[in-house]
């Protein structure tokens, strides 16, 4: 009986990992809700005196969108925020969304330490998972920062609605 139960427990906690898992694979604000309110949820998670300020706008999105766009686009905005919080120290941050004929503009911005753009390399695998992203979806990203300047990152994706 010992055994039994042991054997249980462990698979109890093998069942509640996979969902961990599952839940960071595909947030389910973003399967229920969407991509809009899936990125508020997760600026949600970053209120208070430790956090940045973080400003969230969007404009003509879609009401429905390519889940696998939709989860790129989750990803990339909270790994942005992630670099904000980790290694910026930003105090204020901007997120945009918006259509642009038929084009997704994401439009990032932080008040941070920012970085030296020759060092990037050096950065962690962060920045990469973003380019990478953006290449899947046959993206252009253009990023600029300078020491002391904070952090511009503008992402554009063709769409087609």
């Amino acid at each position: 009986m010992k055994e039994y139960n042991q054997a249980h427990k462990l698979l109890d906690t093998a069942v509640e990992e996979v969902r961990t898992i599952s839940r960071n694979l595909q947030p389910g604000s973003l399967h229920d809700l969407g991509l809009i309110s899936a990125i508020r949820d997760l600026i949600n998670r970053f209120e208070g005196e430790n956090y940045p300020d973080i400003d969230f706008q969007h404009y003509e999105m879609p009401v429905k969108m390519d889940k696998m766009i939709s989860l790129s686009v989750y990803r990339i905005i909270q790994e942005l925020v992630t670099n904000s919080l980790k290694h910026a120290h930003a105090t204020e941050v901007l997120i945009q969304l918006n259509m642009e004929d038929d084009e997704l503009v994401i439009q990032y911005e932080d008040d941070g330490i920012g970085f030296d753009q020759s060092n990037l390399k050096r950065k962690g695998m962060g920045l990469e998972n973003i380019k990478s992203r953006v290449n899947y979806m046959h993206g252009n990203l253009t990023m600029e920062s300078k020491n002391g300047e904070g952090m511009s990152v503008l992402i554009r994706i063709k769409y087609l609605l």
